[in-house]
C-alpha cells in the first residue's frame, strides 16, 4: 500500500504533469483520487476487499450512550437503544453499504451482526425473538446503533476513508497528510487511475473550482 503522496507522484509521472501545470495541484489530484476510489469500490461486488488487511483500521474503544428509540428506529419502541457517543470516521462503501469487517465487545469475544433498523423491528415482532441471543447493530448518519445491549463501549474494525489515528494528537507537530496511507484495494488501483486521467484531461484545460482548494495540509 502506498501513501497519498506516493499515489499523487505516480499519477503526475504517468500523466507527465510538471510544476507548470498549476491546475493539477496535490490537493486537486488527491480529491480526484478519493472521488474515483469511492466510485470503483462502491461498484465492486467482489468479496476480496475483506481479505486485504491493510485496508482496515481498528478503533479499540468507542463509547456508547443510550438514546431515544425514536431517534434510532423512528418508532416508539420498548427496546433499549445505544449508539456511539460520537460519529465514527467516514467509512468507505461498496454496493452493499458501509464496509465494516467486525464490530463487537472490547475483549473481542462477542461479535455483533450488521442489520438495518427496519429488519430489526421485523425480527422483534416475531414470537420467537425472546429466544434470540444475537447482538445486532446498524449504521445511520455516521453513528452505529445497538439495540438491547448493556455494553458501555465497542471495538470497530472498518474500512475508513482516512487514517483514524490523528498523529497531531500524539506528537508536538503534525505530519503532512501526504504521508498518510491511501487505502484502496490493489486490484482497483488501475481502474481508479483511468478515471483520474480522464478527469485530468478535462480539468487541465479549464480553471479549477476554488471550492476544491480546501485542505492546507496538501500544499
Amino acid at each position: 500500500m502506498q501513501s497519498i503522496g506516493e499515489h499523487i507522484s505516480r499519477v503526475k509521472n504517468n500523466y507527465k504533469l510538471t510544476n507548470a501545470d498549476a491546475v493539477a495541484t496535490n490537493r486537486f489530484i488527491y480529491l480526484l483520487m478519493k472521488k474515483h476510489r469511492d466510485f470503483v469500490v462502491k461498484r465492486d461486488r467482489l468479496s476480496k476487499i475483506i481479505y486485504q488487511d491493510n485496508l482496515f483500521q481498528k478503533i479499540k474503544y468507542e463509547e456508547l450512550i443510550e438514546v431515544d428509540s425514536i431517534e434510532a428506529c423512528q418508532i416508539d419502541s420498548e427496546c433499549t437503544i445505544k449508539r456511539t457517543k460520537n460519529k465514527i470516521p467516514k467509512l468507505i462503501e461498496n454496493s452493499y453499504g458501509v464496509i465494516l469487517r467486525w464490530v463487537g465487545s472490547l475483549d473481542g469475544t462477542k461479535e455483533t451482526k450488521q442489520i438495518n433498523s427496519n429488519a430489526f423491528q421485523r425480527k422483534q415482532k416475531k414470537a420467537t425473538f425472546k429466544y434470540n441471543n444475537e447482538n445486532y447493530y446498524w449504521y445511520a448518519n455516521g453513528y452505529l446503533y445497538f439495540p438491547n445491549t448493556e455494553w458501555d463501549a465497542v471495538s470497530i474494525d472498518g474500512y475508513f476513508d482516512e487514517d483514524v489515528i490523528d498523529d497531531c494528537e500524539k506528537t508536538e507537530g503534525c505530519k503532512s497528510i501526504l504521508d498518510n496511507m491511501f487505502r484502496i484495494p490493489d486490484y482497483l488501483v488501475s481502474s481508479m487511475d483511468q478515471l483520474v486521467y480522464q478527469d485530468l484531461s478535462v480539468y487541465t484545460q479549464i480553471p479549477r473550482d476554488e471550492a476544491l482548494n480546501n485542505n492546507e495540509n496538501l500544499k
